[in-house]
């Protein structure tokens, strides 16, 4: 009996010290290359609520001004995503809310240059392509609906308000090409 009671604890001794604990991606942080590549400083942050939920928060900002070139924004889009087989892994579907400011006017390619904000929300779809157990590669595509509150103003003059903007319009509103990192 002593032997079969020193035999069972050892094995469980060598089973609890010798097991690999295993350890699942909760958060991950991730940039968009297309948006990177106009010059805009982005970001998301995400965490996953489940197996095949997670939560996501991005953010994009672009404060530069190239003599009369200008993309200024800045955008927050929180987003939630249903992954089918599980987080981080194959193919999502989401549903996103997006809030920005921007200014844009290109002298160049348009007439007038346009100010103001604009709210709304849509829906996404993509996939994640696991590179590395800490890097992905997502692809992702989204449109929605948004209410636009803007003036524009001649271009080549930078004039003061010549025209008001309101309404809503239903536009493809990302495409991501993104670098995951999980941890």
């Amino acid at each position: 009996m002593r032997r079969l009671t020193t035999l069972l604890i050892a094995l469980l001794t060598i089973t609890v010290f010798t097991t690999k604990r295993s350890e699942a991606q909760f958060y991950s942080a991730s940039t968009n290359l297309p948006v990177l590549a106009t010059g805009s400083i982005n970001a998301e942050l995400s965490m996953t609520l489940n197996r095949n939920w997670s939560l996501h928060l991005e953010g994009s900002v672009n404060p530069w001004k190239i003599e009369q070139f200008r993309i200024q924004h800045l955008a927050v889009r929180p987003a939630i995503r249903w992954w089918t087989s599980e987080s981080y892994r194959g193919w999502f579907m989401g549903a996103h809310f997006c809030g920005a400011y921007a200014h844009i006017g290109i002298p160049k390619w348009m007439d007038k240059k346009y100010e103001g904000v604009t709210m709304g929300g849509g829906l996404d779809l993509g996939y994640a392509w696991a590179i590395d157990t800490r890097w992905n590669i997502e692809l992702g595509l989204g449109a929605g609906a948004y209410y636009l509150d803007m003036w524009s103003g001649k271009c080549h003059t930078c004039s003061y308000r010549t025209e008001e903007l309101s309404k809503w319009i239903f536009i493809p509103d990302k495409l991501s090409l993104s670098v995951v990192y999980l941890f």
